[in-house]
Parts: C-alpha cells; structure tokens; sequence
C-alpha cells in the first residue's frame, strides 16, 4: 500500500485478524467428515460445491473492486488452488506462491494416493499461473524440475521477509546468563536431537555452564506439526538438560519477536535431507533480531548457504563436538561476528515488495521474464 498499490484481501476466516486499511473478505474453510474425506467421489462432489459457493463471492468482489491480478499466499495451499480457479474460470492475472513444495514435501509421510493428487494439485496451479513465486532458488528447482521449460520459465525467487519495524527495542536481559532460543514447530524429521546432544557434551565438559546457560523452546509441541510433548519430554530427559530448558506453546507473530530480542542466541533446524530445498520462515524473522544463529542443518542447504552469507557457521547432523564448541564458545563470549547488513538488507520488506510489484507489472504487462 505504501508503493502505490490498492490491495482486496480476501482469507479464512481462521487465519487471525487483519490491522489494515483495506477491503477484507472472509470466506469458511472446506469442513468435511473424516469418513467422507476417505470416499474419493463424495469429497470431489463436497470440494467442487464448497468451490463454486466460494466463486461466486470472488466474481463479485472482482466486479465490485475491478481487480486485475490475483495473487494468492501460501500457506494454506489451498489459496493457491483456489487462485488457479480463479484464473481458469475468471482469466484474471494469477501469481502463485510457493514457500513449501505441495508434492514431494519429506515432513510428512503420505500414500501414494496422496502423492498422486498433489502431484494434480500442484501441476493444476502452475498451469494457470502467469508467474509462480519460490521463496529460494533450490526450491524453485526442486518443485519445477519435473515439469515443462514453459512452465519453468513461469518461476521467479522472492524470499521470506522481514519489517524492522515490528521489532521490540530496549529489552532486559539477565547478565548472568545465556539464553539460546528456539522458537517454531518440531516434526520427527526436524528435531531437537543434535542440538540436545551437543547441549550434554558442553555441559559434561563444563559442569558451571549449567548456571548460565538457558534454553528456551517455543511452539515446538504443535499439533499442525504432529508433534507431541512426549516426544520432548523423553528427549530432555535423556540428554539431562530439564534444569536448562523451559519449553512453552505457540505464540503469536509478535510475541515471537520479542523473544527473539529477548534471547542471546537464536537456533534454526532443518530436516536431515541432503540439498534441503526449504527456507525457515522463523530464520528471516531471526534475521531481523540481529543476533548470533545456530544453525543445524545439512550441507548445501538454503539455510546453510544464508548462514555462511550472514557470518555464522552451520552444522550438519553430524557435528555435535562442533556445535558444543561454539555454544561454548557463544556463552563465554569467545566467539566473535559481524553480520553481513548488505546481505540481510535484501529479506527487508521494502526489497521483497520492491520485487513483487515488478513481477505484477510484468504479468500485467505479459512478459515472461522473471
């Protein structure tokens, strides 16, 4: 809105609130029984009725605020099925956004019946995509190269972002102690067991760091993620950290942030998946905190390679003496950084929106260059 654009939102009406001066619309998420959900016919029949109830609302707020392109948000996936319709039924402009892939994603284990219809689901969205946005460069690889070079030359990188502006200042923090804060979801494929294991090396080498150091973990018991606080609870207790740890529910947007300021040491963790395609989104908001990262996860990822162009190191699955090392050498204030500003300038709101309206001028414009 700030650059000149007039924006129509239009979200579940599960998704939170809006503070803004804009013209919202709320629709109902798709409600159907588990049995039916099973019965491939009858969730087609209820899916099908629950779109076309939602079109016809979206015709009228189109006509209403004369809109001429749709760009739809993901996560939910299911904003982005619902702009491909949009474009099929409508042939207004579309842009669809990717922050995780909707086929092949390795968090969650699905049939092959599943894999079959998101495999449909995705490949329906980027055929009637003008423009497909992908938070990083492996994942716009990673989803588009097993479709058409018409389809490839559709996708464009705009990363996660973050406001400096939203950011809490002045926070107290104790200066006895070192607190290293995890703040998002935990899957069985995304744990804390490295970060555990190397937090029981640096406390068995250094029996006074006990006193210092603190670990926060924030929303890692999510039951979006399907993770559970026993999983937790038996993995701090095998690695002898309880006197250590707090581990407290989701919050949020900006009570997130403030933890973060409120922390010395902000640690990301990535599925153990060679070339991991995915960007955290908690790992921009960590860029904005401007503190020291921790970052577990396999070489040659999109977190490895923001790490190393931030100034910090990262580690892979493997290298629990390394991370102790430098959690030890964090909280006794022997490791020494500078952040590269230049880079992190980059995931700033005014530099991600500054390329998302050039990829809506270009659409509206019918150019096919990204």
């Amino acid at each position: 809105m700030a650059q000149g654009l007039r924006p129509v939102i239009l979200t579940l009406d599960d998704c939170g609130k809006w503070d803004i001066d804009a013209p919202i619309y709320h629709i109902s998420r798709i409600k159907t029984n588990r049995i039916f959900r099973k019965i491939s016919i009858l969730k087609n029949f209820l899916e099908n009725k629950y779109y076309e109830k939602v079109l016809i609302k979206i015709r009228e707020i189109i006509e209403k605020h004369k809109i001429n392109i749709v760009f739809s948000f993901a996560n939910p996936m299911e904003s982005n099925y619902l702009g491909a319709m949009i474009k099929e039924k409508m042939g207004v402009k579309y842009i669809s956004h990717f922050s995780d892939p909707y086929y092949g994603s390795f968090y969650r284990k699905t049939s092959i019946k599943q894999k079959k219809e998101a495999f449909h689901y995705e490949k329906y969205i980027l055929d009637n995509s003008d423009r497909a946005i992908f938070v990083s460069q492996k994942l716009k690889e990673f989803v588009l190269s097993k479709y058409s070079n018409n389809i490839n030359q559709k996708g464009a990188v705009i990363p996660h972002c973050f406001d400096k502006n939203l950011y809490p200042n002045h926070i107290k923090r104790k200066k006895d102690e070192f607190k290293f804060a995890y703040i998002g979801a935990f899957y069985l494929k995304r744990n804390p067991g490295p970060l555990f294991k190397a937090l029981e090396l640096v406390l068995k080498r250094n029996k006074h760091l006990e006193k210092k150091i603190k670990l926060e973990l924030i929303g890692g018991v999510n039951p979006y993620a399907a993770y559970k606080s026993k999983y937790l609870d038996r993995m701090i207790m095998k690695y002898n950290l309880s006197r250590i740890t707090n581990v407290y529910p989701e919050v949020d947007y900006k009570s997130s942030l403030h933890s973060m300021m409120e922390a010395d040491c902000l640690i990301v963790i990535d599925a153990n998946v060679a070339n991991s395609p995915f960007l955290p989104s908690k790992l921009v908001d960590y860029m904005g905190a401007g503190k020291p990262i921790l970052g577990i996860t396999p070489d040659n990822s999109t977190t490895s390679d923001i790490l190393k162009e931030m100034g910090f190191p990262a580690f892979n699955y493997n290298e629990i003496t390394e991370i102790a090392n430098f959690i030890e050498d964090l909280s006794t204030g022997e490791f020494s950084y500078k952040i590269n500003d230049q880079f992190v300038n980059r995931f700033e709101v005014p530099a991600t929106t500054k390329k998302l309206i050039y990829q809506f001028s270009n659409v509206l414009a019918g150019t096919t260059s990204t």
